[in-house]
């Protein structure tokens, strides 16, 4: 009588049920995709056959955290991104060629990235090892009063033995002076308008990484030419540190002719003049003083490196004397700014 009891009847039904249906499968639960910790961001314009190995050598890198590279690419007519590899880790994003600029783009980058961290390379700066990110991110995870850090540059293997040194003296003195510990304002000069030496504001956009949240608050000025050093500066006057990281290293370099020297050197005096407030050699008799240390140095450098002809020495001093000239315009009032 129990058995005909509802309750009863009901439960040996629903056994019964159980029992003769298949198996229900369980469904998957949706995977959310995992935030990166950093996000690699290249700006890119007909990147040509390098701007794979670049990328190739960032999908390579050695992190224990997540990361992402992120491309914002200006409508490249070269067939560059063609030849990327196929990974779930790299984004592109295309902008119109018109709408770049160096601290424009990058701040879109930024606000593209998912990572805690955003870290800049150029289409042709290519990490010399697979610990670079691991090294460049570190001073942000160590000081959470670090807004951004830079790395160091060495030349491209195909670059000659001068190029490599004239990078090697211009790294080293962070080596010696800065590596150990960030760089930071005292109280005196966390000022709208506070010094900022070239030493303490140096930063390059070639190798470096952000913290974004201090980005939000200050974003990368929007300007054609050193978004960079003008960052550094306005962060290490809002109290913020500025470090270098002297094991996140990249192959960058150039090698320019007789006229782009020129004219980086013209847009580089007139960068100094207008932004920065600072006056580089412009009258005959500077600019030429600067021309025959620069040699000196050069024959410095052979001394060290006897693989360094002479030939190389003559062709040396005609590009000091390119940037010489670049120098001179400018300061006659010859030139502009340019991207």
């Amino acid at each position: 009588t129990e058995q005909l009891h509802w309750d009863g009847s009901n439960t040996l039904i629903e056994a019964f049920i159980q029992e003769s249906l298949p198996a229900r499968p369980v469904q998957p639960q949706p995977v959310e995709p995992s935030t990166p910790l950093v996000t690699v961001v290249i700006p890119v314009y007909n990147g040509g056959t390098m701007l794979k190995a670049v990328v190739e050598a960032c999908l390579a890198q050695d992190l224990d955290e997540e990361f992402e590279l992120l491309l914002i690419d200006s409508a490249s007519s070269d067939g560059c991104l063609e030849a990327l590899p196929q990974d779930e880790r790299l984004r592109i994003h295309r902008i119109q060629k018109e709408d770049f600029g160096h601290g424009r783009t990058r701040n879109l980058a930024v606000e593209l990235a998912r990572g805690e961290y955003v870290a800049f390379i150029t289409q042709d700066a290519i990490p010399a090892n697979r610990m670079w990110l691991m090294n460049l991110i570190a001073p942000l995870q160590s000081d959470p009063n670090v807004a951004g850090v830079f790395g160091c540059h060495i030349a491209h293997t195909h670059h000659g033995q001068l190029t490599a040194h004239d990078l090697d003296q211009h790294f080293n003195r962070w080596i010696f002076r800065s590596h150990r510990q960030p760089i930071e304002l005292d109280a005196e000069r966390q000022t709208a308008n506070g010094v900022v030496s070239t030493h303490e504001r140096f930063y390059s956009d070639n190798n470096s990484c952000l913290r974004k949240s201090i980005w939000t608050t200050l974003p990368l000025p929007d300007v054609v030419y050193g978004e960079d050093q003008l960052w550094a500066r306005e962060i290490l006057r809002k109290g913020y540190k500025k470090a270098y990281a002297s094991t996140a290293v990249v192959r960058h370099s150039h090698e320019y002719g007789f006229r782009e020297t020129v004219e980086r050197a013209n847009t580089e005096w007139h960068f100094y003049n207008q932004m920065l407030g600072e006056q580089l050699p412009s009258s005959k008799e500077q600019v030429l003083q600067m021309v025959e240390r620069s040699c000196a140095s050069d024959l410095q450098a052979q001394k060290l490196y006897p693989d360094i002809s002479d030939d190389d020495l003559m062709m040396r001093r005609r590009l000091h004397f390119a940037r010489a000239c670049g120098y001179y315009l400018a300061g006659k009032g010859r030139g502009e700014i340019r991207p």
